[in-house]
């Protein structure tokens, strides 16, 4: 009985899969990022705004014969927030947050198609690892501090995402993608000129990518 079951589900796997439709595709954008910082004391003139950043990697795509199916792949995306506050001297302090992540998403994919022209929907989670990230203030004189992680799982993040966008001749997809953080990564950051400050931050990223298929 278990091995008659088993043959039943190979079976269905070996017909769905001689019936999908794998392709590769290189994948690049824009990310328009920004975050949202947990302090352990106040920090009420904190203000924060999206950064101008961008997206490239390899996706990988495997749909069945209706559209449906899934994505992966390995993306490197920058990511961070324009910041801005006023200190005890009352005086306006500028600068940005940039890190850099090695992302895989795993997302489920629905294609709707007529003839040369589609319209795609996708969702699904994303794992990311942080191998840089840096704390420009812009007060005077450009001043960069590397942003620091207590431990390597601090370096780690994870989320979900959605997008949607339009496909033509099955080799060109056009969309955007939100993506937002559903853990907090403990670091520490030099926001303050020459003060460290530890938070938590979440990662939010609009993008708009462009992607062409093998």
């Amino acid at each position: 009985m278990k091995l008659q079951k088993l043959f039943v589900l190979f079976m269905c796997i070996s017909a769905w899969t001689t019936c999908a439709y794998a392709q590769f595709s290189i994948r690049a954008g824009v990310n328009l990022a920004n975050e949202t910082k947990v302090f352990s004391t106040e920090f009420p003139t904190y203000r924060n705004d999206m950064l101008n950043a961008f997206n490239i990697g390899v996706m990988y795509q495997l749909l069945s014969s209706k559209g449906i199916g899934g994505e992966t792949g390995i993306v490197f995306a920058q990511k961070g927030s324009n910041f801005s506050y006023t200190d005890n001297t009352d005086a306006s302090v500028r600068g940005f947050n940039e890190t850099g992540y090695m992302e895989i998403p795993l997302n489920i994919k629905y294609v709707f198609r007529i003839k040369a022209f589609g319209i795609y929907v996708a969702t699904g989670i994303y794992g990311s690892c942080a191998f840089y990230g840096k704390t420009i203030l812009e007060t005077g004189t450009s001043t960069k501090t590397p942003i620091q992680y207590p431990h390597f799982l601090n370096r780690l993040d994870a989320g979900y995402n959605v997008g949607s966008g339009l496909e033509l001749f099955k080799k060109i997809q056009l969309g955007a993608n939100w993506s937002q953080s559903f853990i907090g990564q403990e670091i520490t950051e030099n926001i303050i000129q020459d003060t460290p400050i530890r938070h938590q931050n979440f990662n939010k990223v609009l993008s708009v990518n462009l992607a062409y298929f093998f």
